[in-house]
């Protein structure tokens, strides 16, 4: 491909490699691709400038990415790692902090001391007992965000005094594979409070997710309109620059290319409320669907010409209807419960007296 590509083209005036650290640097995603750009550029592409950018390389990295790219000495240019035109500062406005991801749930069991008595010394477990736990064959459960309104703290802190109770032997904790996004009320809001800010936050993200949602779609509608063009490249040039140029917050689908996903609202409940039932015993910790289980479940097929938010609120009726039974059912149960306990103490003294 290389050789193709200097065939093709007159000697370069320069070619720019950005994020040049990737060259020393190896992590989970390294390419070794990176390893072969000194070899190409030299012997293939031969350019007449090499320009090799980072903000993040150590002296160390920068040796090696002069030795790989062929850069001498005298063509590095170092600047100061903290530069002057950057500030770190808050405007004092902020109404929340956006936290770390931070695991949905945790599972506490308790072993030396009983969890009354270590809570005065031990703020996470004053925390936990707050929160109003359930407690089932000695684990503790309870949610990340009950916790850290409980205690009043950040979930990095609840996690590090768990670590610290695991390692004296206190307890041992599990936390949940589901991961959630956290956020920290850093001034009470102006007008209506938290709710009304939480009901502002979700609407923007709601709108975050429709827009990512709908380049996705038009995305797919370029590359299916494509497909069936006579001319492919002329149809791919027609139709991406008016999704760049266009002023429209929501982009608009290509003429020519397959109309926008319609609703298809019969199919999609009875497909997802099956989903759902079959997941059901999955679904005891929040979010009651993790992103992992959608995408295992192999039913996206059946979805190419349905707008997948669509199929968000057939999940959010089917998961809300499911909760209104489970609570319809409880309460139900109550009165038996109460019913069956008040039948079995009256009985007790009077077959303790027929005994007598």
């Amino acid at each position: 491909m290389a050789t193709a590509l200097a065939c093709s083209i007159s000697r370069l005036l320069q070619v720019c490699v950005d994020e040049a650290h990737c060259v020393s640097e190896w992590g989970h995603s390294f390419r070794p691709a990176y390893l072969r750009l000194g070899h190409i550029l030299k012997t293939v592409l031969q350019p007449r400038r090499i320009l090799a950018l980072t903000a993040t390389a150590t002296m160390p990295t920068e040796a090696c990415i002069a030795q790989v790219l062929g850069i001498p000495t005298d063509g590095i240019v170092r600047d100061s790692p903290v530069r002057d035109n950057l500030r770190l500062q808050g405007d004092g406005h902020s109404l929340v902090s956006v936290l770390p991801l931070s695991q949905v749930g945790v599972d506490v069991f308790f072993h030396a001391t009983p969890p009354a008595q270590l809570a005065p010394r031990c703020p996470v477990v004053a925390a936990l007992l707050a929160a109003k736990t359930r407690c089932f064959k000695g684990c503790h459960k309870v949610s990340m965000a009950k916790l850290v309104e409980a205690g009043n703290m950040s979930s990095s802190m609840a996690m590090h005094q768990l670590s610290r109770l695991a390692y004296h032997r206190e307890i041992h904790f599990e936390v949940s594979r589901a991961k959630a996004l956290s956020w920290q009320v850093l001034r009470p809001p102006p007008e209506g409070g938290v709710p009304a800010l939480a009901q502002v936050m979700t609407q923007r993200l709601l709108q975050l997710e429709a827009l990512e949602l709908r380049r996705i779609d038009v995305l797919y509608s370029i590359m299916a309109g494509a497909a069936a063009a006579a001319d492919q490249e002329a149809f791919i040039r027609a139709s991406v620059p008016p999704y760049f140029d266009s002023p429209q917050a929501m982009p608009s689908f290509p003429q020519g290319g397959p109309p926008p996903p319609v609703e298809e609202p019969i199919g999609t409940f009875k497909t997802v409320r099956g989903f759902l039932m079959e997941q059901r015993g999955r679904m005891e910790g929040r979010p009651p669907m993790s992103a992992t289980a959608w995408r295992k479940c192999g039913l996206w097929g059946k979805f190419t010409k349905t707008d997948f938010r669509w199929i968000v609120k057939a999940a959010r009726v089917e998961i809300s209807r499911a909760d209104r039974e489970e609570a319809a059912r409880v309460a139900l149960e109550g009165p038996r419960a109460s019913s069956s306990a008040a039948a079995t103490s009256k009985a007790g003294p009077a077959k303790r007296q027929k005994r007598g």
